[in-house]
């Protein structure tokens, strides 16, 4: 809320802290009872700062139940280090997942020893379970030449287990995205679209006959909680209903308007100067702020822009995108997909090119 004072450093949540359980599943009624049990295997996103552990219908990617965590990289990292030299790295990070494991099987109402696990996110990173370098472009979207890693010796209490690597070029990197582009490139994103990934580091991926093959990364997402919370900003927003604004929200559009012309650093003090003079609500603030920084990011798209969009991320933020696009004139076909679906997607794909679902 505007006046209160909140800390700008990084605040890690206690480790092990249980999150949101989805699940669990029955069998859907009237099934033929000699039908053979659907194949299934465990879709894992790793990030910074949370886990999340699904288990998946591998048949029809049909999401079976899900539990998450904040026991992200950078925590248990934390861990491993402050546990000192003696404590094995790969067996910590293992153990995070067992016990997660443990959590989703009684959500889900049946054991999970033995199926096949695929990571994707930041547990390939230096910090992670296991570091794989990232592989440089181009990468196929059919995830045919992504040089993924089964952990081995195999890990104890678990099935096969395989990391995703992130993707790089010579001066910029992602880590997690790639297999939400493969996901939505199986799911049937135009095979020459212009992808967009919103999110604290939005990725703009352009792709060329089946390949992804230039990267840019934007700080999007970042530059805005930077100066919402840690700015003379924060005493003139205030955040209440964010749902997709759309290109009815006036004051979203006029910051979607003056990201595409005008300078970053000045327009932004005017989210202050418009609150001193009352010519806009700290709502509308909020909102001006969203609509300034995406618009400024939009504004680097190729000149003649792309003819096909596909966002990939949390729904709010693909519906922000679509609007701000829309606003900044883009008239092509614009197809969206959550983040979920795609690394679920993508992973399945991971999976069965290694042979873990044959």
């Amino acid at each position: 809320m505007p006046g209160e004072r909140r800390e700008c450093h990084d605040r890690s949540p206690a480790q092990g802290r249980p999150g949101p359980v989805v699940g669990g599943w029955s069998e859907p009624e009237g099934r033929a009872m000699n039908r053979p049990p659907p194949r299934l295997f465990l879709s894992c996103d790793w990030g910074t700062s949370g886990f999340r552990l699904r288990l998946v219908d591998a048949d029809t990617a049909r999401l079976l139940a899900a539990v998450s965590s904040p026991d992200g990289v950078r925590a248990v990292h934390q861990a491993w280090r402050q546990a000192g030299a003696e404590s094995d790295r790969s067996e910590h990070f293992s153990r995070i997942v067992r016990r997660q494991m443990e959590r989703l099987a009684e959500v889900a109402g049946q054991p999970l020893h033995g199926l096949p696990l695929v990571v994707s996110g930041m547990a390939s990173a230096s910090i992670g379970w296991q570091e794989i370098p990232h592989q440089p472009l181009p990468m196929a979207l059919d995830g045919s030449d992504l040089r993924v890693e089964v952990l081995n010796p195999p890990v104890a209490g678990l099935g096969p287990v395989v990391l995703v690597p992130g993707v790089r070029t010579a001066d910029d990197v992602m880590r997690g995205e790639e297999i939400q582009i493969i996901g939505a490139a199986a799911r049937g994103a135009a095979p020459d679209a212009w992808f967009i990934l919103p999110g604290t580091h939005s990725k703009h991926v352009r792709i060329d006959r089946d390949r992804a093959v230039e990267l840019r990364t934007y700080m999007t997402g970042e530059f805005f909680e930077l100066l919402a919370r840690c700015s003379i900003l924060e005493h003139s927003i205030e955040r209440r209903d964010v749902g997709g604004p759309g290109e009815r929200d006036p004051a979203f559009a006029e910051g979607v308007a003056a990201g595409a012309r005008e300078n970053l650093l000045h327009a932004s003090f005017g989210v202050r100067v418009a609150d001193l003079d009352g010519r806009r609500s700290r709502t509308e603030g909020w909102h001006y702020l969203s609509g300034l920084l995406i618009g400024t990011e939009l504004r680097e798209l190729p000149t003649p822009a792309p003819t096909t969009i596909a966002l990939v991320g949390e729904a709010m933020l693909t519906e922000r995108y679509a609007s701000a696009l829309r606003l900044l004139g883009h008239t092509g076909p614009i197809a969206a997909w959550t983040a979920e679906s795609a690394v679920i997607a993508g992973q399945l794909v991971v999976a069965r090119r290694a042979g873990l679902l044959a």
